[in-house]
């Protein structure tokens, strides 16, 4: 017996289940390995970024930094701690350069 399903949705219905798939997909799922994560970035680069897009990554996942500068930028959990926004790195390096050339006049 073969039948045929007529299913009718209204924004209404559609709109209600896309905002609650999207709070659960947002959602931290390790709440506490994150608090520990900005913590350990606040000792390491003070308050030189936002971060509240920080999420506690899984595997081969990059953390969102925020410069204050530059906006946002990602970066492995291996290299948080040692490595700054690469928009100020390539500034500071510019300005290293400039005065190398100055002092080389």
């Amino acid at each position: 017996m073969n039948s045929i399903f007529n299913i009718s949705y209204t924004n209404e219905t559609i709109n209600a289940f896309y905002d609650t798939c999207m709070n659960k997909c947002n959602t931290d799922p390790y709440p506490e390995y994150t608090k520990r994560l900005i913590s350990r970035l606040k000792k390491c680069h003070g308050n030189k970024y936002d971060y509240s897009l920080v999420q506690y990554p899984t595997h081969n996942e990059k953390i969102i930094l925020i410069c204050k500068y530059h906006g946002n930028f990602k970066i492995s959990l291996s290299n948080a701690y040692g490595v700054t926004c690469p928009s100020c790195r390539k500034y500071r390096n510019i300005e290293k350069l400039i005065k190398k050339y100055d002092r080389m006049e």
